[in-house]
């Protein structure tokens, strides 16, 4: 079993990036001042933005723990357990080489703590290093280790790969761990193998919260949100409390849809369960009331109960009024930042992606463009609201937003489907449906149903029957089982006055036995 492990890890491995411990020598953080981590948090947080669950006051308490006994390995292993929990990796190597330091690297349980924070966080060489020099190891060190590998699989997408520790695992009985059985669910739905992770979810007789959020996110990030919503319901029924992190990730896949109606039942359990004090979701819900279509009433009383304004909550409701083209309360907001701005920290990323999204729904185009000019660094979020500043005031400006996609796509890999979806915005404000349609065409299915339907929105607007038609036909073809699609196709045949034809469209919903879920009260 290790023998075929490492070759599984060396194969891994040779695909993944560098880990960040090649760029960054331990011994350099050997002599940390953990009284001041505050200041190590604030950086961490800028880096990752993964700091949420790390006790800092359990930070400074290492300091003690140099000159006496509070620094225990039990306190060294809840924090370890918080770096993997919020894939915090640079904190998570400050306290690997406080460990050496202190002499707690033969510890076998800080070891597997240490094993699956690297793991975790996807740095599966450093992984395969410790496991290496961990001279006792026991179930759970196997177990951290082949959920490392599976980490691994997911990231890359390797399913052959995947199947084969699966394989592994059944032959040396570790799926009766649940951490293994709960990287292997995740693995599969990384890998769009969303009946398998199911397979497996039901196979797995002790469901914790963990494996219930993890199958959650599977069925969201597969564009399942009905059976998402199903699954919640279950989870609740079944007698295990949703957190924060299975509601923010539910709510998320309704951000850039209409469905109004689920947004608010979630909301209502978010109430039930009590986490309505949770900043980050409030956060969240902010965002996605903007997005979904509720009225600006509902939206001020989203605003109100927000448990705390800061710097995060402040531009989650500029951002949420510029969606709904509110921007006087957009600016009277931003009035308040600027104390912020003051305090030094208008060069954080997420605050100037408010900006630029403010600046570009309120028309300045040249504010915009100036504060994404000056930004240091760029993330998918900062490209997107440049390329909808290009979409939504045109001036001429297509060729320059193009520009900008190819810089994005050559600087950052592979867009989203979002950016996707600003390309054609951008050609069809400007009258440019012929090279939308072009430009639609050459991705193919890989990229959803979303950006046609973009495109099938151009024609509709614009009247051109004849590209309306095409993409009528190929949106059918490539995703014949979302209802969302025939709607789409029906409105736009019945825009151009085949009334037959958009009948039997939507006919079409009922005898492939396509439906939407029946409704539920979640209060």
């Amino acid at each position: 079993m290790q023998t075929v492990l490492k070759r599984q890890f060396r194969t891994t491995q040779c695909l993944i990036f560098r880990p960040l411990s090649t760029l960054i020598n331990p011994k350099s953080f050997l002599d940390i001042n953990f009284s001041s981590l505050g200041n190590v948090a604030a950086l961490d947080d800028h880096k990752e933005n993964h700091l949420k669950s790390i006790d800092l006051d359990l930070l400074a308490q290492l300091q003690h723990g140099s000159h006496g006994s509070i620094c225990s390995s039990y306190a060294l292993n809840n924090l370890i357990s918080s770096c993997a929990t919020s894939r915090s990796l640079y904190i998570g190597i400050q306290i690997h080489s406080f460990v050496i330091k202190m002499g707690f690297s033969p510890h076998v349980y800080i070891s597997t703590a240490l094993l699956d924070m690297y793991g975790k966080c996807g740095v599966i060489s450093d992984a395969q290093k410790l496991f290496d020099e961990t001279p006792h190891r026991n179930v759970i060190t196997w177990n951290s280790l082949i959920s490392a590998v599976l980490v691994g699989c997911s990231q890359l997408e390797t399913l052959e790969l995947g199947e084969q520790v699966h394989g592994l695992s059944t032959k040396f009985g570790f799926l009766s761990n649940v951490v293994v059985c709960t990287s292997l669910l995740e693995m599969y739905w990384k890998c769009s193998n969303v009946d398998d992770s199911r397979r497996i979810f039901d196979e797995i007789s002790d469901k914790n919260a963990v494996v219930w959020t993890s199958m959650i996110t599977g069925y969201t990030q597969n564009q399942q949100t009905n059976i998402a919503m199903c699954m919640i319901k279950k989870m609740l029924v079944s007698g295990h409390k949703a957190d924060s992190i299975t509601y923010n990730t539910l709510l998320s896949s309704f951000s850039n849809t209409d469905d109004m109606i689920h947004c608010e039942q979630i909301h209502g359990s978010i109430i039930k369960q009590g986490l309505d004090s949770d900043v980050y979701l409030a956060v969240t819900l902010v965002t996605v009331y903007s997005k979904c279509g509720s009225s600006l009433q509902d939206f001020h009383k989203i605003c109100a109960t927000l448990p705390l304004r800061n710097k995060i909550t402040c531009n989650a409701i500029i951002a949420g009024f510029s969606n709904m083209g509110n921007v006087e309360k957009a600016l009277g907001v931003f009035s308040e930042m600027r104390q912020i701005v003051k305090s030094g920290h208008s060069s954080n990323i997420y605050i100037q992606n408010g900006l630029i999204s403010m600046y570009a729904k309120s028309g300045n185009f040249d504010e915009a463009k100036l504060m994404f000019t000056s930004m240091v660094e760029h993330d998918t979020v900062s490209w997107n609201s440049l390329l909808s500043c290009y979409a939504q005031h045109g001036k001429g400006l297509v060729k320059k937003g193009l520009e900008y996609f190819e810089l994005m796509r050559s600087n950052y890999g592979s867009p989203k489907v979002e950016h996707y979806a600003c390309v054609v915005d951008l050609y069809s404000r400007a009258g440019f449906l012929d090279e939308a349609e072009v430009f639609v065409n050459k991705l193919g299915m890989e990229v959803g149903p979303e950006v046609y339907k973009a495109l099938l929105s151009a024609c509709r607007v614009h009247g051109n029957k004849e590209i309306g038609l095409r993409m009528s036909r190929k949106i059918v073809d490539l995703f014949p089982d979302d209802p969302a699609v025939y709607v789409q196709v029906s409105n736009v045949l019945a825009s151009n006055g085949y009334w037959d034809d958009s009948a039997r469209a939507h006919n079409l919903i009922c005898s492939k036995g396509i439906k939407k879920k029946a409704a539920c009260s979640w209060i």
